[in-house]
């Protein structure tokens, strides 16, 4: 006989949708200090109209659907003036260490005198760099919790110091300098409060234009800044997600902008198919449900 759980949950995902019969039912993330399930609810004859980002207090019972964890809701409650902090997915890795490793492979690699200008305008702006450090990277796709976007711009600033060395004839500070700055603009176009989602700048302009913007007023304040050198950092923003169809106003034309999308790109979809083994509880030697992202089940492989 299964057992009801009572617990208490942040709504992270919210979907309402018709079965086949016409009967109304909620699909759910659920998030319990940053662990996510899946949860389905039917005919939710409920006294409030949940949302994205509510605590909730629920009674269900664990099952199995499709071979995944899932939770059947019976009843759900919200609760009023909750604090959520403990509720949202967070990185599994430490924000001091990251913050310490990102500022040392910048500082180390990146001599430019007008490029280490930029830097340490960015690093010194409190206004930008400590919410920077807080941010998702993503409303869903990938890194899409608090600190996300830290451990992103990490993973490909990691990336652009590992492989430009190889391509020596291409600007390897500019690159890493790139992935510093490519998702910057995510800072306005996402909020951290709960739930995750696009503020009216994010959904207006996105993080490309946004990101341009900040790194623009950054270059006037430094005298004597190269021309050229301003055009090429502003094409790596502009460019950074490779195709027109992904929202770039302008497909890479530099070596250094086809490998920052490349190194984007790469760390992204890596960021997507950990979320998507994470939230389907994937054990070694099984597949996921089909990714809609991905275009894509995913395989955990055994060892």
């Amino acid at each position: 006989m299964e057992m009801p759980i009572r617990k208490r949950y942040m709504i992270f995902e919210l979907i309402r949708a018709v079965s086949r019969d016409s009967n109304p039912y909620l699909r759910m993330i659920l998030s319990d200090n940053g662990a996510l399930i899946n949860a389905v609810m039917f005919d939710p004859k409920l006294p409030f109209e949940p949302r994205k980002g509510d605590m909730v207090e629920i009674t269900a019972v664990l099952q199995n659907f499709n071979n995944k964890p899932q939770l059947k809701v019976s009843d759900m409650s919200f609760i009023a003036a909750a604090s959520v902090d403990a509720f949202l997915p967070k990185s599994k890795h430490e924000p001091q260490a990251m913050i310490a490793e990102l500022k040392r492979l910048v500082e180390s690699n990146v001599k430019d005198t007008h490029l280490a200008q930029l830097y340490r305008l960015f690093f010194e702006d409190s206004g930008l760099w400590e919410p920077f450090q807080v941010m998702p990277a993503a409303k869903t796709v990938h890194h899409a919790y608090i600190y996300g976007l830290l451990e992103h711009t990490l993973g490909v600033v990691r990336l652009a110091v590992k492989i430009t060395p190889l391509y020596p004839t291409l600007n390897g500070e500019l690159v890493i300098l790139g992935a510093l700055f490519h998702d910057v603009g995510k800072v306005y176009e996402l909020t951290a409060d709960p739930g995750f989602d696009y503020t009216l700048a994010g959904n207006l302009l996105g993080h490309l234009v946004i990101g341009g913007g900040i790194l623009n007023d950054y270059i006037s304040k430094i005298e004597g800044f190269p021309e050229e050198l301003k055009i090429h950092i502003l094409h790596l923003m502009a460019s950074h997600h490779g195709e027109l169809a992904f929202g770039s106003p302008q497909v890479p034309k530099t070596a250094e902008a086809i490998l920052l999308h490349a190194i984007d790109d790469l760390d992204g979809k890596l960021g997507a198919l950990a979320a998507v083994i994470s939230r389907d509880g994937v054990a070694p030697g099984s597949w996921s449900n089909y990714d809609r992202i991905l275009e894509r089940q995913i395989y955990l492989p055994k060892g």
